[in-house]
């Protein structure tokens, strides 16, 4: 007999028939066995998020606002595209403009697993034209190669510089029960390069860690739920307010 399935996760809605569960030792079928072959994530891929990036209509007379990183800035974890963080930034940042600002649009070019050196690649390439006015950096989680990441943030940080971009370093937030191991000396790295190049760093991890009382921030340990991705979009609008953005 084979089974439909329909799971609710991290990537939003998934829905696919499964195959019978494979037995285990003595071809009994473990009653906790969760068989996932035959279903695909609906987070995408590089490729696929680049191709609707290319897609997508330009938006003139906008603001471009890029925001740089990996499957937490994707919306994973999040009901709707539309209720990721990118997505939430853009609408409080169009809701308190001043008389005579033109509007923002945020795009969002997150991509899940993808370290810094070619998120940076990708954004050179795909995503620098038209000039945007602020890069917003969400990454930690996934880059290994602590010298690399260091490397990519700084060259980052030198490459939007030339051109009159600003730049602005989140430190990656992960919830307090479920804290990575990269993350500690990365979002230190990230605290260097901002002091060592005058580039503002919002703490999100600690703004997140004093609201625990604040709603179901966490789907996991790194992915936001949608009240969580609410909430880092409007700690990070205040925050824009207060550099004057």
């Amino acid at each position: 007999m084979r089974r439909r399935r329909v799971e609710h996760g991290c990537s939003a809605q998934r829905t696919r028939t499964a195959p019978e569960r494979p037995p285990c030792a003595g071809g009994a079928h473990h009653p906790l066995l969760v068989d996932h072959r035959g279903l695909r994530t609906t987070i995408e891929t590089e490729d696929e998020v680049v191709a609707r990036l290319r897609r997508a209509a330009p938006r003139p007379g906008h603001r471009r606002l890029v925001c740089l990183g990996s499957s937490q800035t994707w919306g994973a974890g999040a009901r709707r595209a539309d209720e990721a963080w990118p997505a939430r930034l853009e609408r409080l940042l169009n809701g308190s403009l001043r008389p005579g600002e033109r509007p923002w649009a945020c795009v969002n070019t997150g991509i899940s697993g993808a370290v810094a050196e070619r998120i940076f690649e990708l954004y050179r390439r795909e995503w620098s034209m038209p000039e945007p006015e602020l890069v917003v950096v969400d990454l930690s989680n996934n880059d290994r190669d602590r010298e690399a990441f260091r490397r990519a943030l700084e060259e980052l940080v030198a490459w939007n510089r030339a051109r009159g971009i600003p730049t602005l370093l989140v430190l990656e937030p992960n919830s307090l029960e479920s804290i990575s191991h990269e993350l500690e000396p990365n979002h230190r790295i990230m605290r260097q390069v901002g002091a060592a190049t005058g580039t503002p760093v919002v703490d999100m991890m600690a703004a997140l860690a004093a609201e625990p009382d604040a709603g179901f921030l966490w789907w996991d340990g790194v992915h936001l739920t949608s009240f969580g991705h609410r909430r880092f979009a409007e700690i990070l609008h205040g925050e824009l307010r207060r550099l004057g953005r």
